[in-house]
């Protein structure tokens, strides 16, 4: 293939898909976790361009009709609800007193135990908690993620150099060295048999945006529409001051809205 890019088939990522379907649900923590080492310093917010948000959104996360992407889990094969990343993730999830990032018993470090923004940190004590368990969340053999699996459906949308999937064993390869230099300790939440994708595994061309929809169950909700709306001087500089980082006006709109609810 030379040194076009490539781009991962439909086939392989519906392959991935079936393959996350064996998953136990509760086993999302780990998928969480993963997320936690790459971007462990969180603000906040939703905005599409929170770093914490994009990766997540690349293991949670679907494309939606209209533009925009909604928050997928694809070990229950279903959509969450459309304020999930604020009332769920934000709001429960990594409080600091759900069961995930409690100070007392939970896998994943908080600090400060309860305000925003916040530091996550994955550690052996954390990791030890996980191999104690014997039902998920846990790392038991059977309920570890599929490797091959995890790896396409990380990547399924992304550009990628022919060295990096030139083979299903290249890819889970460029997915481990990423978790490597972020936290070894992750390299356990995998299985060590793992299925193989005997199909064409990459394409020169990308996926268009009516074939990634299609990948997915039909979604109850559409990317909301934005308008161009006019705002007052002094209001906008007000808006400018409440923003967080990586918000744009209409996040701070938004975020706005949903606290007075």
């Amino acid at each position: 293939m030379g040194n076009e890019s490539v781009y991962l088939t439909a086939d392989s990522i519906r392959w991935a898909s079936k393959q996350l379907q064996t998953v136990p649900e509760n086993q999302l923590l780990l998928v969480f976790i993963l997320v936690l080492i790459s971007q462990p310093d969180i603000q906040r917010t939703s905005a599409s361009k929170n770093p914490f948000v994009v990766e997540l959104e690349k293991y949670i996360g679907g494309p939606l009709k209209g533009g925009g992407t909604g928050i997928f889990n694809p070990f229950s094969w279903e959509w969450r609800a459309e304020d999930y990343l604020q009332s769920t993730v934000f709001g429960r999830l990594l409080n600091g007193s759900h069961s995930w990032t409690n100070s007392a018993s939970g896998y994943i470090s908080r600090n400060p135990e309860r305000e925003w923004p916040a530091n996550f940190v994955f550690d052996r004590k954390g990791l030890d908690r996980l191999k104690k368990r014997s039902t998920p969340p846990c790392l038991k053999a059977g309920s570890r993620l599929p490797l091959s699996a995890i790896a396409i459906w990380y990547y399924k949308f992304d550009e990628l150099k022919p060295n990096q999937a030139n083979s299903i064993e290249a890819l889970r390869e460029t997915f481990i060295a990423k978790l490597i230099l972020e936290n070894p300790l992750a390299v356990s939440f995998f299985e060590d048999e793992d299925n193989v994708f005997w199909g064409d595994l990459v394409s020169h061309l990308p996926l268009n945006d009516d074939e990634k929809i299609a990948l997915f169950p039909a979604s109850t909700y559409l990317a909301e529409p934005r308008k161009k709306v006019s705002i007052f001087e002094d209001d906008l500089k007000t808006l400018k001051m409440m923003q967080q980082p990586y918000e744009d006006i209409s996040d701070v709109i938004r975020r706005l809205i949903m606290e007075r609810k």
